[in-house]
């Protein structure tokens, strides 16, 4: 008898492809730090200084090239190949006062829906005077780490990022981070009613960071939140990362799992699970990775396997190469049995 999970028909209809990606929420937090570095530069240079003089631009250009093999209708091995203008970010900040800053980031996919304002928050606080902040707007929701050295996003990232209408108190004290947070939860049934929460808390040093993330309602995550599951609860998922910096060695690891997931009489623990090692020589970087994942059937790849590098050719120029094979689920869970392999080149601009 075939194995079912939450994964039903109404779920194929958006099953992520090989090479699907989402906006990398690691990418957002480079253009914030590279927003954050401009603006300390003008304070350490600018004395008297004008509004225009306040403002800080940052951008990010991504080109991926990528070839793909996939399961046809007739249940063959096929492949297929693309180039596209992957990613195109956008970024602005300005700092309003002392203890208020302002950030717009427009986001733009080739496979997408043109340019769209995917992150516009204001920020209350001061690093130097405070160790509290107050951050209120649309942003990614402080759930899951989702770090790797590799082009693509980690199979955590595809279950767990959320972009979300939010409001997030947080405080930083001696590498101690915590925060708390309510926002809009926009998927089916729930009518846009601030009813979600979550909770994050870490600690980071310059060698190695841990945290754990709570959130209480995982379906309201960016690839959940449309599918026909608007008859199940609140579905709980907790995310546990950590990375180590051992000299030129780095480690990344990262768990994430559901509350079970009860749908037409069906139970399931959606779960991903990622280990990456990646070591540098000096401009170049190499990297390996393993993930895995249970109760994703027609969602995600059981298990993923990877190894790539990227190298900084010049300032802000970077070039990544990744080669993956997906092994999908069995036939007896719903799966195809297949193991497919792929490889993509990303170049990307920071400027």
């Amino acid at each position: 008898m075939m194995k079912k999970t939450l994964l039903t028909s109404a779920i194929a209809a958006l099953t992520i492809a090989p090479n699907f990606t989402f906006a990398d929420d690691t990418e957002l937090k480079e253009i914030k730090q590279r927003l954050a570095q401009l603006e300390a530069e003008k304070a350490a240079t600018t004395s008297n200084v004008s509004w225009i003089d306040q403002l800080a631009f940052a951008a990010l250009i991504e080109m991926e090239a990528s070839a793909n093999e996939f399961v046809d209708d007739n249940g063959k091995i096929d492949s297929e190949n693309d180039l596209v203008v992957s990613t195109v970010e956008l970024g602005l900040e300005a700092v309003v006062n002392d203890y208020t800053t302002a950030t717009i980031i427009g986001l733009y996919e080739e496979d997408g829906d043109g340019l769209d304002i995917d992150v516009v928050t204001i920020t209350f606080g001061n690093e130097e005077k405070t160790p509290f902040s107050l951050v209120l707007g649309q942003d990614y929701l402080p759930f899951g780490s989702y770090e790797t050295n590799l082009v693509n996003d980690t199979l955590g990232l595809e279950i767990g990022e959320t972009l979300a209408t939010t409001s997030i108190v947080g405080v930083d004290v001696n590498g101690f981070s915590a925060s708390a947070y309510i926002y809009n939860n926009e998927r089916d049934g729930q009518d846009n009613e601030v009813t979600a929460t979550g909770f994050s808390a870490g600690y980071a040093s310059d060698t190695f960071s841990i945290g754990a993330d709570y959130i209480n309602d995982i379906l309201s995550s960016d690839s959940l939140r449309d599918l026909d599951l608007s008859a199940v609860d609140d579905t709980y998922a907790i995310s546990l990362h950590a990375t180590a910096q051992l000299g030129d060695f780095n480690l990344i690891g990262e768990y994430i799992v559901t509350d079970t997931i009860e749908e037409a009489g069906v139970k399931s623990d959606l779960t991903t699970a990622q280990l990456e090692a990646a070591y540098a020589f000096g401009d170049f970087t190499l990297a390996a990775a393993y993930q895995v994942t249970e109760d994703a059937t027609e969602l995600l790849p059981e298990e993923r396997l990877s190894i790539g590098g990227n190298y900084d050719v010049l300032d802000n120029l970077n070039v990544g190469v990744e080669f993956w094979q997906d092994k999908d689920y069995n036939k007896n869970d719903g799966g195809t049995g297949e193991s497919l392999n792929n490889v993509a080149v990303l170049v990307a601009v920071e400027f």
